[in-house]
This record gives C-alpha cells, structure tokens and sequence, in this order.
C-alpha cells in the first residue's frame, strides 16, 4: 500500500468514502498485504468540513500556505505588542480576545 492509495480515499466525495475505501482493503488484502488491509479498514470517513478543507488545501495548496503564514505572523505580532504592555492590561486583552472567540 502506498501513501498515495490512502490520500486518494480523502480525494473522493464523502458518500463514496467507505465503498472506495473497502474496495482498498479487499484489494490489499487479496494481494497477501492483510496488515495493510486491516489498517486501510480502520480508517475514519471524513465529515463534511474535513473533506471540504482538505479539498481547497489540496486545490489551494499556495494560497493556503499564505493565509497559514500570514496567521503565523500575525500572532507573532500581537505577542510582541503585548509585551511592551502593563501586565494588567495583556491579562485584559487576552481576555476579551478570548470572549470574542467563543461569543459565538
């Protein structure tokens, strides 16, 4: 089994996961490959979101990187804001950061 067989099993739309995936184990498994098999049927069907994400970060995979760099210095830069903040204060904005996040 390569590692390319199982990323193609998080290629195909959801509905057809277990079928394709199955389809994989039997295959391996009538190769003589049953440690293979058995690791290919434990695999978990993805949710929607997953399948989703994983589809722009595979059609996407620059842009992502971007946006994933981007968030990268972004933290980065609010770190160093906040220290050269009184103690009080950075306790006051992580906590409205943190308000923020879960309102919703």
């Amino acid at each position: 089994m390569t590692e390319r067989e199982v990323d193609r099993l998080f290629e195909v739309p959801p509905e057809e996961f277990t079928a394709a995936r199955n389809a994989l184990a039997r295959r391996l498994k009538d190769e003589g490959d049953a440690s293979a098999a058995d690791e290919v049927k434990q695999l978990s069907k993805p949710s929607i979101a997953t399948w989703a994400i994983n589809q722009l970060a595979r059609d996407y995979q620059g842009t992502v990187k971007l946006l994933l760099e981007s968030a990268s210095r972004l933290r980065k830069a609010q770190e160093n804001a906040l220290k050269s903040v009184a103690p009080e204060m950075r306790c006051d904005a992580r906590r409205r950061t943190s308000e923020r996040l879960y309102a919703n």
